[in-house]
């Protein structure tokens, strides 16, 4: 991957963040990652981060059940 660079997309991951933010098991990960790096790269790995869940889960046919404690539900899926 190349240099972390949010030029562009600024909006949109403003959006995101405020979201990552509300949530207890991103927001920990967030922090650490600001107080490391800096504000920039926090947001963009905080939104890849939360992002991976999403592709993830999707790909995985995941529902959570409880999202910060990551407990996921057995509920069959059927994908039309």
């Amino acid at each position: 991957m190349g240099p972390l660079s949010f030029v562009g997309f600024r909006g949109n991951l403003h959006r995101d963040l405020a979201f990552v933010l509300d949530s207890p098991y991103l927001r920990p990960y967030f922090r650490w990652i600001k107080r490391a790096r800096g504000s920039a790269r926090a947001i963009i790995a905080t939104t890849r981060k939360f992002f991976g869940i999403i592709y993830k889960s999707l790909t995985n046919n995941w529902i959570f059940n409880s999202f910060p404690s990551f407990v996921i539900t057995n509920l069959p899926i059927k994908i039309n």
